[in-house]
């Protein structure tokens, strides 16, 4: 059964009634007193935008048995803190928690896959991110101006993190990049201005020239043994001033 939203969007609390399934696209919408939203366990889907612009809410538990939570949920709800994604849940979709200015802890489930587009942008508290050995492919501008963000650490299966993932990402001093991972994408650390260590791994086949815009800090890069002596050549021309070790790692 469909919750399409409440009678009245003025009350600082509110309860969803257990007959209920699924939350219908806007359903609390730009709702910016309520403080607090239960939703019952059997809820499995979340629709588009259901909680956008919730500007005083501070605490949501999702339902345990959600499997799809739809894009910009979550967007522009500037008091929450702390989110915890549920087990059932694969994709994050575009703009889940975009500007979610507050939010300082996110924990993403084991079998997560995708991080859509824009999914965390300007997320400015979060502080970390781990993301889970599931995930192929993080989107553009996934965490783009987590000014925050100091410390990441990224799964093994990621193939792909789009264009601009970590731009903005003031607080980043060291980031290792995933096995698996191919290209270096355009601007994907730009603005990083406190980062000093990028570590480099074999599988890297090809990195944008403005990947590292605005790193003003950079020193060394790390690269794994085995690495293509033209892609090292390549390294070592673009970053012809940095550090540049081969290592075991």
């Amino acid at each position: 059964r469909l919750f399409k939203g409440p009678e009245d969007c003025s009350i600082n609390k509110y309860i969803i009634k257990d007959q209920f399934t699924s939350i219908d696209m806007y359903a609390f919408s730009y709702c910016n007193k309520i403080k607090k939203i239960k939703i019952p366990d059997q809820v499995y889907e979340i629709k588009k935008k259901a909680f956008i612009g919730c500007s005083s809410l501070t605490k949501i538990k999702l339902p345990i048995n959600l499997k799809t939570i739809e894009e910009s949920s979550l967007e522009s709800c500037e008091k929450i803190k702390i989110l915890k994604i549920p087990p059932k849940v694969t994709n994050i979709p575009n703009s889940l928690c975009k500007n979610c200015i507050s939010l300082q802890k996110i924990i993403l489930p084991l079998n997560l896959e995708i991080i859509g587009i824009m999914g965390f942008q300007n997320c400015t508290s979060l502080n970390e991110i781990k993301i889970p050995n599931k995930v192929i492919q993080i989107q553009s501008r996934a965490f783009k101006n987590c000014k925050s963000l100091s410390a990441i650490k990224l799964g093994k299966r990621i193939t792909d993190i789009g264009e601009y993932t970590f731009s903005g990402c003031e607080s980043l001093i060291s980031i290792v990049l995933p096995f698996k991972l191919i290209k270096i994408s355009s601007n994907l650390f730009s603005n990083c201005k406190n980062l000093q260590e990028v570590t480099i791994k074999k599988n890297i086949k090809s990195i944008s020239s403005d990947a590292f815009d605005g790193c003003d800090n950079l020193q060394k890069i790390i690269l794994q043994k085995g690495i293509s002596k033209d892609f090292r050549s390549y390294i070592e021309k673009i970053f012809k001033e940095l550090e540049i070790v081969i290592s075991d790692i």
